[in-house]
């Protein structure tokens, strides 16, 4: 996604969400909802921009390996500067939002923050990949992206307790990197405060 997009939403963010750091249920509440859109919003984002990539490129990609291109500028490009751009992407959105909506003030919480986000983002881009590449048009991609995106979120952690899934279908969760980053997030944020609870 352009930074611009990213910008955008991070401000979207904070005019929701500024300065919400209270210790009241009501804050704690607004915080975790904070943190499962900001994670969300990272997944999503990064996810559909990657579905159409592979298809885009698809005859470059074709035609290189009917030429036995073993390094082709195709897989250096995916493999080196889009998750270098991404890292600097996701700084931005991280300074913006952080500090405005008042998450812990200690350095270890913004890192684990940050890592979890960035590394939430890089899964969404393989899997946006990986559907790109396993599909034969933009179509298909688009048609079986809820298949991916729906899951993740539901059982993401903030709409349905876990445990309390029909067992049948329980198993999914384990699927969701949302459901990590967003618990990786929680630590981050309610352990330096000493709210166990909410984690």
């Amino acid at each position: 996604r352009p930074p611009v997009n990213m910008i955008f939403n991070g401000l979207l963010t904070l005019a929701i969400w500024w300065q919400v750091n209270g210790d009241t249920r009501v804050d704690i509440a607004n915080m975790t909802g904070s943190l499962f859109i900001i994670l969300t919003n990272t997944f999503m984002g990064t996810f559909f921009s990657t579905i159409s990539v592979f298809q885009i490129e698809r005859p470059v990609f074709l035609r290189e390996q009917q030429l036995d291109v073993r390094s082709s500028a195709l897989l250096l490009d995916k493999k080196y500067r889009r998750p270098t751009y991404f890292v600097l992407v996701t700084s931005l959105q991280q300074l913006v939002v952080y500090w405005g909506i008042g998450y812990s003030n200690n350095e270890t919480s913004f890192w684990q923050m940050y890592f979890t986000i960035m590394f939430v983002g890089q899964v969404a881009a393989g899997l946006g990949f990986m559907l790109s590449a396993a599909c034969e048009n933009m179509e298909q991609s688009s048609a079986l992206s809820s298949l991916i995106t729906l899951p993740a979120i539901l059982f993401g952690g903030l709409f349905v307790n876990t445990s309390t899934v029909f067992k049948a279908i329980g198993w999914v969760q384990w699927l969701s990197p949302i459901r990590y980053g967003f618990e990786c997030l929680c630590i981050a944020e309610f352990k330096p405060r000493g709210l166990e609870d909410f984690y």
